[in-house]
Formats: C-alpha cells, sequence, structure tokens
C-alpha cells in the first residue's frame, strides 16, 4: 500500500471511530514515517486540536485477548502485555477493529537499543555491531545491562515470548493455519508500543493511542495530550460506579474521550510536535524511542552509591546514612552555583548537562573529605566556602576549609575520570562515517561524545580548587 493510501485508510478510520482532527492540521508520511503539520493558519494557544474517543486506543482491556491477557499497570510488564495485544491484532490484518489504524505503523522493526542485541533484525548487523560497541560504558548501556531478578530486558523480553506469548497466540489462532507465531513478529509489535505507547489512565494503562503517537518529539514542543487518569479500574468512568460493590460487572460504553491540546502558538506551515516527556535525557529518547536530539538539557551521567562507596572505608557508609539536613539548606545555599545543583527527591548521584555535580555527590565527598583529613567542619560552612570560592579571582586559599574543598575536588575529578576512561573518543571516527548505512553506529557515537563533554565540564570546572596558594 503506498503512503497516500495508508494516509486515507488511515484518516477514514479515524472518522468511523469519531476522532476529529482540526481542518488546520494534516497527517502526512514519509518513508513510512508519519508526521502532523499545520496547514496555512496559525492555532491559538489551549485548543483542541484532536478529539480521540477513549474506545477507539488499543489497550490490553481493549483488544481481543483481554479475558486472557494480565494487564500490568506501568513498567516492562505492561509493556509486554501490550505488545503481546497489539501483535495479535497485527496478524488479525483486516479482521481487527484497529486495522485502518495499524495499517498505517512501521512495518519493519523500530530501531531501539535493546532489539539491536538480537539477530532477527532488518538493519545492518555490522551498523548494529559496531553501535553496541561504541555504548560500551554509557548510560545507554548501563540500562540495557540492568537486572530485575537476575534478567536483563532482553532477557526479560525473551522469557516472556516463550512463557507467555506463545500458547496465548496459539490458542488464539488454533483455527486460522496461516498464522504463525515468531520471535521477529514479537519484537516488531514490542518495538512499536516501546517508541509509541501512552500512559492513559488507570483502566487502559498503557495504550496505542491513534494519531496521537503520529506527533513526534521535541522538547520544543507545541501540543500535550490531556486524559483524566484516575477513574475506575474496573470500567474506566470517570463517574461513581457500582464495581466496589460488583466487581463483575462489564464495562460500559463511555463517552470519555483524550484531547491533544496546543500550549503555545503553532505557527502555520510547520511540524506541528509533542513531548513524549519533558524531562527524558537522550539517553532515555535512544532506548525507549529509536532517537535521540542534536542539544538536550536533560543530558545527564549517573552513579550508584555502590559506585561511589568502592574506594571509601567502610564506615563512611553508616556516616552517610547518618546525615539529616533539610534539603532546603543546599537548595539555598547552591542556587547560584556552577559547580553544584541542587537535586530535589531521593538521592541521586549525577553530574548534569552544564558539568554540575548533584548536591548528593557533593555531599558524599564533603564527608569523606571530612572523615580522610579529620577535620570536624559543618558541611554547610563548607558549602557556603566554596560559593562564596566560586566568585572569587587572584585569592590565597589555605584555610583548612580550603583543604577540604581541594580533596572534594580531587575526588570529584577522580569520579569523572574513571568514567571518562570506560568510554571510547569516536572524534576522530564520526566524521568519515557513511550515516546512511551506520546510522545507528552514527547515535551511539554521538551519545558518547554528550558523556564525554559532560565529564570534562566538570571535571575542568573543579580544577582550579585543587590548588592551594
Amino acid at each position: 500500500m503506498g503512503h497516500p493510501d495508508k494516509i486515507s485508510v488511515l484518516l477514514e478510520w479515524c472518522s468511523s471511530h469519531g476522532i476529529k482532527i482540526d481542518l488546520r492540521l494534516r497527517v502526512v508520511c514519509h518513508d513510512e514515517n508519519i508526521s502532523v503539520r499545520s496547514n496555512g493558519e496559525e492555532i491559538a494557544p489551549f485548543s483542541s486540536v484532536v478529539h480521540i474517543p477513549k474506545d477507539a486506543v488499543l489497550s490490553v482491556k481493549s483488544s481481543s485477548v483481554s479475558s486472557v491477557v494480565v494487564a500490568s499497570p506501568v513498567g516492562h510488564e505492561a509493556q509486554l502485555s501490550l505488545a503481546l495485544a497489539l501483535y495479535v491484532e497485527l496478524v488479525k490484518g483486516e479482521s481487527s477493529r484497529w486495522h485502518g489504524y495499524l495499517q498505517s505503523l512501521p512495518t519493519q522493526i523500530v530501531d531501539i537499543p535493546i532489539l539491536w542485541q538480537t539477530e532477527d533484525h532488518s538493519m545492518d548487523s555490522t551498523d548494529r555491531r559496531d553501535a553496541l560497541r561504541w555504548l560500551k560504558g554509557t548510560e545507554v548501556e548501563r540500562d540495557l545491562l540492568a537486572c530485575v531478578d537476575s534478567l536483563t530486558r532482553l532477557d526479560e523480553l525473551r522469557h516472556y515470548y516463550c512463557e507467555v506469548v506463545e500458547t496465548i497466540f496459539n490458542a488464539y489462532f488454533q483455527d486460522s493455519p496461516t498464522a504463525k507465531c515468531s520471535l521477529h513478529g514479537f519484537y516488531h509489535a514490542y518495538s512499536l508500543v516501546s517508541s509509541r505507547a501512552f500512559l492513559i489512565d488507570a483502566y487502559h494503562g498503557l495504550s496505542m493511542v491513534p494519531i496521537a503517537d503520529a506527533f513526534n518529539h521535541s522538547q520544543e514542543n507545541h501540543v500535550h495530550l490531556e486524559s483524566e487518569y484516575d477513574v475506575c479500574p474496573e470500567c474506566g468512568s470517570l463517574k461513581e460506579c457500582p464495581h466496589d460493590d460488583e466487581p463483575s460487572l462489564a464495562p460500559e460504553n463511555l463517552e470519555d474521550h483524550f484531547e491533544m491540546v496546543s500550549n503555545t502558538l503553532i505557527p502555520s506551515h510547520g511540524e506541528v510536535f509533542n513531548t513524549y516527556g519533558e524531562t527524558l535525557s537522550n539517553a532515555q529518547l535512544l532506548l525507549r524511542y529509536g532517537f535521540i536530539l542534536d542539544v538536550n538539557d536533560n543530558d545527564q551521567v549517573i552513579w550508584g552509591i555502590d559506585e561511589l562507596l568502592e574506594d571509601a572505608p567502610e564506615h563512611i557508609t553508616d556516616a552517610w546514612r547518618s546525615i539529616d539536613i533539610p534539603t532546603e539548606t543546599w537548595q539555598d545555599r547552591f542556587s547560584g552555583s556552577e559547580l553544584v545543583r541542587h537535586h530535589s527527591g531521593k538521592p541521586v548521584f549525577c553530574v548534569d548537562c552544564d558539568g554540575r555535580v548533584s548536591h548528593h555527590v557533593w555531599l558524599f565527598y564533603a564527608l569523606l573529605a571530612c572523615v580522610h583529613l579529620r577535620y570536624d567542619y559543618s558541611l554547610v560552612v563548607i558549602a557556603d566556602r566554596l560559593v562564596e570560592r566560586e566568585g572569587l579571582d587572584d585569592q590565597s586559599f589555605t584555610s583548612t576549609v580550603d583543604r577540604v574543598i581541594a580533596d572534594i575536588a580531587a575526588s570529584i575529578i577522580a569520579l569523572c575520570m574513571k568514567r571518562q576512561a570506560q568510554l571510547g573518543d569516536p572524534t576522530n571516527e564520526i566524521d568519515a562515517l557513511d550515516l546512511k548505512r551506520m546510522p545507528l553506529t552514527r547515535s551511539a557515537m554521538l551519545q558518547v561524545m554528550s558523556e564525554r563533554s559532560i565529564l570534562e565540564s566538570c571535571r575542568a570546572g573543579w580544577l582550579d580548587f585543587m590548588i592551594l596558594s
């Protein structure tokens, strides 16, 4: 089916299922990739530009296998169960009530890194192999290798296919001899879920949302998806319902809907962007959606507390856990710092895109320095002195507090250099790369260069504080 035909079938399906698209927008397709563009008229902020009835979305609970697939609300389990539901609908073809929508989706596996590790793939194996080699030591590789119950995400994916997908698929299609279950087909469905699904409400959970998934991502986005998450998890009702007393009642046809709403002026004759998450780093975008941005202010390099403790004395662990200073203290102290950034919430040990360490990193190494140098100083006093010194040039720094700061600086520099040593350096290779043949490798190289730049910026910022005059 040609691209114009795919769009016309999609739009006809949308119309028959109550999806309304603002006439000032048009859906277009280029090389299998669908996007949304504005026509010749601007669209004001806070305009509803797409109306999507809830019964048009594809979720585990609305799918043909809702009675046998266990729906999970969030996490990787939610992705796996939705991928199974989507896989069944894709194989059903024209008999699926979502066929008009599904035929518009990419027919090849979306190039997300978890599937670069497989042989069952349409991309050049050299590109995938080189991309994975460049990812060594990066935030992307750390996620790929992270284990839950001794299983990586790819292990979980394969285990779910063998233990759940094959059984349910074969039972559902037992009277359809042409329907063949394959790991490749499930990978395809999984990649579509990873790159396109939305968490929409407490009933449907993670879902495929027609038209909403046609908007590409940008941090400078024009629209966002609005939905009421807190609905009845049994039937999806926004109103009072009898499920507390009668949990066996079936869902009724509800009039609830989702909307794509403009959050800024949409210019005429341009692409209209959504956001897949305003705080997503390039590592997260690559892992979930298979692409990265040229510039991403959310990029960071992260450590676990175990990594910081590797080279620290054993008694530092207890001392670290005993620190109890209100977070507002650090928010106020470091509000103007170019070296340390206050990070709200649970401890996060990271360096941000500007090379600033989280205040948790600073706290850890401040504590370590005090123990190492046997100085009994208030951490607040050390923080104040650090911020004071950031604004001073050509001064004499010989106090005992300055020695503590120098020790902190040395530890942070060593931390950055240790991580840098785990990363490759593609600087001299990326310009000669064949971008058409090696797109995945280019993305991996750019991720490495971003992380190296962050670490180098952090290291350079602390160098002057190692010098005691």
